[in-house]
């Protein structure tokens, strides 16, 4: 569950961004405020990850209490504006806000916002997931299936995957390979808590050896002890380069 506080000084403008929220099962709606200074309380107390905050409010404005958030050092919540005028975009740019929603609120805008939300939190959790494992000592060698038996490697040495039918092929370098029993899925599967992705869908890549895309060629290069080696992305898949 995402925990939500509600931040605007119009009633009717917090039961509208309520009923939309409504909606979602993962949200759950902790705290209401009509002002910065009571908001500013329900925050520390409650900890919420998302804000819903309107920007022009009587005595204090939005801007404001992320200031005053900021000298406390809070500011990992996801901030997502509300408001009836587009003049603070830039402003809300570059105070870092997770997004901007005009009002009334269109319920798929705001569904688009939560989906990008929970991605991020997603990939996020992934990512914190693999870092643990590597400070626990958990990054050792992956046993792989091969016809004549196994073979063992880092995860952090494998440079990409190439799908060979119901089978695999893992590369440590562009030259030297091995087939490996398995299909990529399982192999992707088998890595999904270290930095590989799906950039085809016949190749898994890992990411740290990721150098460049080329968006016009739909290809993304991978360098390793300074040979690189180019790559096929499929349009399905090119929004994973991003992450």
């Amino acid at each position: 569950m995402y925990k939500v506080v509600i931040i605007d000084d119009e009633e009717k403008a917090r039961r509208n961004i309520t009923k939309v929220l409504e909606l979602h099962d993962d949200i759950q709606i902790i705290g209401e405020a009509d002002n910065c200074k009571d908001a500013y309380d329900i925050i520390l107390v409650s900890k919420p990850d998302i804000i819903f905050l309107d920007i022009k409010m009587p005595q204090e404005d939005g801007f404001s209490l992320l200031d005053d958030l900021t000298k406390l050092g809070i500011n990992d919540l996801a901030i997502i504006f509300l408001t009836a005028y587009d003049e603070f975009a830039i402003k809300a740019i570059k105070y870092g806000v997770f997004d901007y929603l005009l009002k009334p609120v269109d319920p798929e805008a705001l569904k688009e916002t939560l989906n990008r939300y929970r991605a991020k939190q997603n990939h996020a959790n992934v990512d914190g997931m693999r870092k643990l494992m590597e400070m626990l000592d958990m990054g050792k060698k992956i046993k792989f299936i091969t016809n004549t038996g196994y073979v063992y490697f880092l995860p952090r040495d494998i440079m990409y995957v190439i799908a060979d039918g119901s089978y695999s092929k893992v590369y440590i370098t562009d030259k030297n390979f091995h087939q490996i029993c398995r299909s990529l899925k399982e192999i992707e599967e088998q890595l999904i808590t270290w930095e590989f992705i799906r950039v085809h869908k016949s190749y898994l890549i890992n990411k740290q050896y990721l150098t460049s895309y080329n968006k016009m060629k739909r290809c993304c290069t991978l360098t390793k002890d300074g040979i690189s080696i180019t790559i096929p992305v499929s349009f399905r898949n090119a929004k994973n380069i991003s992450f």
